[in-house]
């Protein structure tokens, strides 16, 4: 569906069952195909912005900062679920930078909530759970 579509047939999906929710999801979509607004060919491609990406991995890298980049398979046609437009670009969220999984850090050390109380930590009043902010 168009974004010329939609506003054509807004009233009628609005009032459907699930409609709202359906317009949220067909607005996200055309949002992530470059479709709700023109594109600006004069923009700088993604490419350029995932070269200076890597670039500066390389770089934090040497310095010891980051692990060593992995070195990524190409993207293949194949793989692609649509196309976006000129100057966008397909890219794995491992080139974009280094994400790692976390932990909730320990109540026990207060160095790790600033000497304080961790927010939201539950205690007992009047024999019931209460938190307390």
């Amino acid at each position: 569906m168009s974004p010329e579509t939609l506003l054509q047939q807004f009233d009628v999906m609005a009032e459907a069952p699930n409609g709202v929710q359906k317009i949220r999801e067909l607005i996200l979509q055309l949002a992530v195909r470059g479709m709700l607004v023109p594109q600006d060919p004069s923009d700088e491609p993604a490419s350029v912005l995932l070269e200076q990406i890597a670039t500066e991995k390389q770089r934090l890298y040497k310095q010891g900062k980051i692990s060593k980049p992995k070195l990524l398979p190409r993207i293949s046609k194949d793989q692609l679920p649509y196309e976006v437009p000129e100057g966008w670009a397909w890219a794995r969220l491992a080139e974009l930078g280094e994400f790692t999984g976390g932990a909730t850090p320990s109540k026990s050390k207060s160095s790790y909530w600033g000497g304080g109380r961790p927010l939201g930590l539950a205690e007992r009043h009047e024999g019931r759970p209460h938190r307390k902010i």
